[in-house]
């Protein structure tokens, strides 16, 4: 295999582009240009698809982002944001995890979650 890889390479390196696309398109074979990924974030169409879209938050040179290929009927897509950076959300998590804490001591003994057991070191 790695023979006729070169031998490609070599016959399609030997003329642009453009030629390329002319013989191809005369007789009808389906092609297409491998892109570079600022060849790809750029790409008109894939913007005009919502397939590259903005990504909220990020800042710097990061701007866009692939949209996540789910789609549910009838719901509106969220607009891609930047993940969170580590331990941006711990506050919060701890806050919760304590106000469930103080909830169930509040339930009788039997309705409350079994304690979860500590990971083995």
């Amino acid at each position: 295999m790695p023979q006729l890889a070169a031998i490609l390479d070599e016959v399609f390196g030997a003329q642009p582009m453009a030629h390329w696309y002319e013989v191809f398109n005369g007789v009808h074979v389906t092609f297409g240009v491998v892109r570079g990924p600022q060849e790809v974030i750029s790409d008109p169409q894939l913007r005009a698809n919502d397939i590259v879209v903005p990504l909220e938050g990020a800042g710097g040179k990061l701007t866009s982002t692939i949209s996540s290929p789910i789609q549910v009927h009838g719901v509106a897509k969220v607009p891609a944001r930047r993940a969170p950076a580590l331990g941006e959300h711990n506050e919060e998590i701890l806050k919760l995890a304590r106000l469930q804490r103080d909830r169930d001591r509040r339930l009788p003994r039997r309705w409350r979650r079994p304690a979860s057991k500590e990971r083995a070191a």
